[in-house]
């Protein structure tokens, strides 16, 4: 039977079959869109800090096609957790990455074989964890959501070193703005270039740059920008933006900024100098 956009398709059966591919019902009306879950499903995504924002994000990767996801986070989930989304009462005294392991690893009852999800948990801290130097070397794209400073610094060292991509996602305390930051590592700012004390873009102090207090209103705000970027690059899309600025406070106001140099005397990546993208 054709269907419209020149799927065919059987009634009742799971997969739908277009002209060249066959996908799984899940993606019927991912893949019209140009995100093709068929050039995502070898990819690794790292995601570090799986809370309010990283748990959503996760999520959303797996149900656009990302078939490698890597979760690491050393929190279980508390009552407090419970306003945001990600995490039910049920999971309350669970380590966070084995509640959302369980929930992704689900989707493989409906993705078939050619999308067999794999996710990959560490129940760890970053300080007093020596995978992180692998995990960052092998992933395509890697997402930070996470209420320190400092692991985020220590992401942001990885992410340099091995050239990768970082995007980084947080909201302020009061829990009504947020931002995603995306690290080209020798192109753009990396987060240590904005979180010097002159730095360019003035954000307040640093204790307004964590995510561990906030609304789920401005959480999924902020992870479905984080996602989009992340899917972005992945599929070599244009509109990815160094900085994005989100805020609920007067009304809701999304702005983006490209005009943004890195600092020369960031001890994070000073020292050298790309002038065109790779």
């Amino acid at each position: 039977m054709l269907g419209l956009y020149g799927r065919l398709w059987v009634r009742g059966e799971r997969k739908v079959r277009t002209r060249r591919k066959i996908y799984p019902k899940i993606f019927l009306r991912t893949h019209i869109t140009g995100y093709d879950p068929y050039l995502l499903r070898d990819k690794v995504v790292s995601i570090f800090g799986v809370g309010g924002i990283g748990a959503v994000l996760a999520e959303i990767l797996v149900r656009v096609g990302v078939g490698n996801i890597v979760i690491v986070d050393k929190d279980i989930v508390e009552e407090e957790n419970l306003n945001r989304l990600g995490y039910y009462v049920g999971d309350i005294g669970k380590p966070k990455v084995d509640v959302l392991s369980e929930r992704l690893l689900a989707f493989r009852r409906i993705m078939g074989k050619n999308f067999d999800v794999k996710i990959e948990k560490y129940y760890a801290n970053i300080f007093d964890f020596p995978e992180i130097d692998d995990i960052i070397k092998r992933s395509d794209c890697v997402l930070a959501a996470l209420d320190d400073i400092d692991a985020r610094l220590e992401v942001n060292r990885y992410a340099i070193r091995h050239r990768k991509v970082l995007i980084d996602g947080g909201a302020s305390t009061n829990g009504l703005r947020g931002r995603v930051t995306v690290v080209k590592p020798f192109i753009w700012p990396c987060l240590a270039c904005y979180y010097m004390p002159d730095t360019m873009i003035e954000q307040g102090d640093l204790s307004n740059l964590t995510c561990n207090v906030s609304l789920p209103t401005t959480m999924c705000i902020i992870a479905a920008i984080q996602a989009d970027q992340c899917l972005k690059y992945l599929l070599k899309k244009s509109g990815l933006k160094p900085l994005t600025l989100i805020s609920l406070e007067e009304g809701i106001k999304i702005s983006q900024i490209e005009t943004i140099k890195r600092r020369p005397d960031c001890p994070y990546c000073a020292g050298e100098i790309v002038d065109q993208e790779n």
